[in-house]
């Protein structure tokens, strides 16, 4: 079985695809690969093929992940095909375009084939960390326990970080974390500033480094900027079923199969195929994850669904940060999510103090796993028996 993670080549959507089509191919069996979906100019001078797959050289997934606007077109085209096709976050087509939709409880989305998860799908889970466990001890040999892990989001059209919240928020945890130790990282939408304060802070028990997040605005849209409009914003085909017609979307830069032994550097727009790299030591990411193992509790704030369901898999004490309101109508959806996560146990508002418990891991990418595979089987039986 082919299982291939479809998006923009955006931080954050790429966790979610990709976490997603592994914990899909570890329950089925198969092989993953990786394909970007871009909007650019070189697309638009792409020869249209009569498939949107080009065998033997790219073969056809039996299972296509897409996530974000970009990748609506490509999944559209695939599902005509007679792929199955699954997307992650909330669609801006109605759910029965695809053969499943996995996306946030805090969407407000149902339908045969929706499931709706507590937070969002991924590669971070308790295990990946413990994994790691060994040598994110051995980075962080020198700095004392408790450690406290500290996950700074940043603007985005929900909340604001200023540099005065920023210095507030260190000085607080610097007060309740006593002599523990304090590993701070932050996303790709941390402030100039802030990053600034990060850096200048003084080193004593305090580890700075590491990107957390993907850059965009933590609520699953996929637009590198608030002011950009989604370009399926106005798309609307006619429904289309498994292996049927219809539909009108357009050939994207859609490259899927297995990966060479050593790629060269891609020259199509992000398209290069991979298998998913979920724990690239090298990289910020690395670094990132080795924070979460190596922490004793986990403090990150409040603008992005994507970090803190990572900070609540690892299954530690996960305290969440109230930033200031930006936008009340933008900021609800977000407060939906941390109610929710809350009721269950798997954080708590941050109040000024520690007061650690014990809690299990939030595992929602399992359960999405296993919700993809029993749809590829039935729509698979439902092709067989026609």
């Amino acid at each position: 079985m082919r299982i291939c993670a479809y998006c923009a080549d955006i931080v954050g959507m790429r966790r979610q695809a990709e976490g997603l089509a592994a914990a899909v191919a570890a329950l089925a069996g198969g092989e993953t690969a990786r394909a970007s979906a871009k909007n650019s100019a070189f697309n638009k001078l792409l020869p249209r093929p009569a498939s949107f797959f080009v065998a033997p050289v790219l073969p056809r997934p039996d299972i296509l992940i897409a996530c974000g606007s970009a990748a609506v077109a490509g999944a559209l085209r695939a599902r005509r095909e007679g792929v199955f096709t699954v997307f992650v976050q909330k669609p801006p087509l109605a759910p029965h375009y695809f053969g499943a939709v996995v996306c946030g409880e805090h969407d407000n989305l149902s339908g045969a084939n929706v499931l709706t998860v507590a937070g969002a799908v991924g590669g971070v889970s308790a295990e990946t960390l413990a994994r790691r466990k060994q040598r994110a001890e051995e980075k962080f040999a020198a700095l004392p326990r408790l450690r406290t892990a500290l996950i700074l989001g940043g603007n985005n059209r929900a909340y604001s970080l200023t540099p005065a919240l920023c210095r507030r928020i260190l000085a607080e945890l610097r007060a309740a974390a006593g002599g523990g130790a304090i590993l701070a990282t932050v996303s790709r939408r941390t402030g100039k500033e802030c990053r600034r304060i990060l850096a200048q802070e003084p080193p004593a028990n305090f580890f700075y480094g590491g990107d957390g997040d993907d850059g965009n605005d933590g609520n699953g849209n996929d637009t590198p900027s608030l002011t950009s409009p989604s370009p399926m914003g106005v798309f609307n085909p006619p429904p289309i079923s498994d292996g049927g017609g219809g539909g009108g979307a357009a050939a994207e830069n859609f490259i899927c199969g297995d990966a060479p032994p050593h790629p060269p550097p891609s020259k199509m727009g992000g398209g290069l195929i991979a298998p998913p790299k979920m724990e690239d030591g090298s990289d910020d990411y690395g670094e990132y994850l080795d924070i979460l193992a190596a922490a004793d509790r986990i403090v990150v704030t409040c603008d992005s669904v994507n970090m803190i369901s990572e900070a609540c898999a690892s299954g530690k004490p996960v305290y969440i940060l109230p930033l200031t309101v930006a936008n009340a109508a933008a900021a609800k959806k977000f407060a939906d999510f941390h109610r929710n996560i809350i009721a269950r146990g798997f954080a708590r508002m941050w109040a000024g103090e520690f007061c650690d418990w014990q809690n299990a891991a939030l595992n929602e990418t399992e359960r999405a796993a296993r919700f993809v595979c029993e749809g590829y089987r039935r729509a698979r039986d439902t092709m067989s028996a026609r």
